[in-house]
């Protein structure tokens, strides 16, 4: 598998995972075996699927697009090692929300 043959299939999404931080905000580092268990579930997406087809027929576009930052939901999805960085292939219903900076969400309407 790379990164240029790799293609999600249908409703699926392969989103880049961010690394888990192991330092907190306050400056404390916290060790690694510590952080082990947690799920990493937030990250870039890197390359989405057709969309899920509906009763008609038809796909349903994906809510996000490649290079958005997301939250999906923990647990959510299937990690997978391509060329040595870590990636998910999660469903379009368990991502949460891509996150946008300020800059991009105050241009726009309510």
């Amino acid at each position: 598998m790379s990164k240029e043959n790799v293609i999600p299939c249908r409703d699926y999404v392969l989103i880049k995972v961010q690394k888990s931080q192991m330092e907190t905000k306050s400056g404390i580092v916290v060790a690694e075996t510590a952080m082990k268990d947690l799920e990493k579930c937030e990250g870039t997406v890197f390359k989405v699927g057709e969309g899920r087809m509906c009763s008609t027929g038809e796909f349903t576009p994906s809510p996000v697009a490649v290079g958005d930052f997301v939250k999906f939901k923990d647990y959510a999805g299937n990690d997978v090692k391509i060329e040595g960085e870590d990636y998910a292939l999660v469903k379009m219903v368990d991502i949460l929300c891509s996150l946008r900076d300020d800059a991009e969400a105050s241009h726009e309407a309510p």
